[in-house]
């Protein structure tokens, strides 16, 4: 269950963030894949030039059948409640939490983009829970996943946002530059993916190339064999080996893996197995990988997430 808001407080009340920036420590960065998977995910940020819908990337999307993770903002959910709605509907789609305000995510204030952060930790809490409460009273469910806005965050906000009972979503590849980039090299860069990518798009700017760069290279490389999964289908992979909420302790390593409310954590040198905690995970491989239940090495895992 997530903590009342004034015992975390409390909590972080001495604490002291030494990272910043879009890959913090507690922040998920990819999925644990076991060949060509790529998980597509959405912001939608508001404000005057960013409360709109494309429209025709979700017909894309909806007439493709391909699943997406949208994460949805405080001040877009105030303009697009009945889209809301009918997101949270569709089972092909995953909704986030992407901020009451949509600001970066910090106990002391510091800024993004000239976006100003949340202040304290009260402000972090204030700013993931006011918009979880949004999110569920128009789609009758809780978050699981929180992107800030900007995605920024200090590695004590994380902190804050897993007692919420959210897990920390960054990306690892940039998909449209705030909807900046244009249809090539939007399609170029997802022709580039190896597989076990978070990617991060935006929905809702309609005036930008985002549906344009997905039609030319989805189809593409869904005939190299690439498949699109939500977050919630697959393990996600984390900076520097921190768990995320609920995952129990964690161990040491150079990444974690956490589904649901378990936690897996390899070492470079032997295995450390936590399969109590992670049945689907059956052994470990000489090299101190993953096992899949099929017998097969969990492919696509980066050799070290390195937090900044």
């Amino acid at each position: 269950m997530p903590l009342p808001p004034e015992e975390i407080a409390g909590k972080y009340r001495n604490a002291s963030p030494v990272q910043w920036g879009e890959h913090v420590s507690g922040t998920a960065s990819r999925i644990a894949s076991e060949g060509k998977e790529v998980a597509l995910t959405f912001d939608a940020c508001g404000g005057k030039k960013g409360s709109a819908m494309d429209r025709e990337l979700l017909d894309f999307l909806r007439r493709e059948r391909i699943p997406a993770t949208f994460f949805l903002s405080g001040p877009w959910l105030e303009k697009n409640r009945e889209t809301t709605r009918e997101l949270g509907a569709d089972p092909l789609f995953e909704i986030g939490n992407h901020g009451a305000e949509h600001r970066p995510l910090s106990v002391t204030g510091r800024s993004a983009y000239g976006i100003p952060g949340t202040e304290s930790v009260s402000g972090a809490a204030r700013e993931v829970e006011d918009n979880a409460r949004f999110l569920e009273e128009i789609t009758g469910r809780r978050p699981r996943y929180f992107r800030s806005g900007t995605n920024h965050y200090d590695e004590v906000a994380v902190r804050v946002a897993a007692d919420l009972g959210h897990t920390s979503v960054s990306h690892s590849h940039n998909g449209d530059g705030g909807a900046s980039y244009s249809k090539k090299k939007i399609a170029d860069g997802l022709l580039s993916l190896r597989g076990g990518e978070i990617v991060l798009f935006h929905m809702n700017r309609p005036e930008g190339q985002t549906a344009e760069g997905l039609k030319e290279a989805l189809p593409l490389l869904r005939k190299k064999g690439f498949r699109f999964v939500k977050l919630g289908d697959r393990p996600l992979v984390f900076e520097d080996g921190t768990s995320g909420p609920s995952a129990g302790k964690a161990s040491s390593g150079p990444y974690g893996i956490i589904r649901g409310d378990s936690a897996f954590f390899t070492r470079r040198k032997g295995c450390q197995r936590r399969t109590e905690m992670m049945p689907w995970i059956q052994s470990c491989s000489k090299d101190g990988g993953t096992i899949s239940p099929s017998g097969s090495p969990l492919k696509n895992l980066p050799r070290r997430q390195k937090a900044i």
